[in-house]
């Protein structure tokens, strides 16, 4: 199991309090999204077609995430 610290941008925030602890068992996008998905119902799907990054890239479903990390959750901007 891992803990990652999830930030909201843009008007995320105003759904998504800053720096959601959120531990994982499969320590991958996929598994957070649904995480977040369960954790925030009301918003799950705008939470399916966010995307996730921290200070280096934009992840992929599949990619790991390592312990403590810091992940931003990215909404669609333009209708992009």
């Amino acid at each position: 199991m891992i803990t990652v610290y999830v930030s909201p941008f843009g008007h995320m925030r105003e759904f998504i309090q800053d720096n959601v602890k959120i531990e994982l068992q499969t320590p991958n996008i996929a598994e957070l999204r649904a995480v977040l998905s369960e954790k925030y119902e009301t918003i799950a799907s705008l939470i399916a077609i966010c995307v996730f990054s921290d200070n280096e890239h934009i992840f992929t479903e599949d990619e790991n995430l390592k312990d403590k990390g810091e992940i931003s959750i990215l909404p669609p901007v333009c209708g992009g």
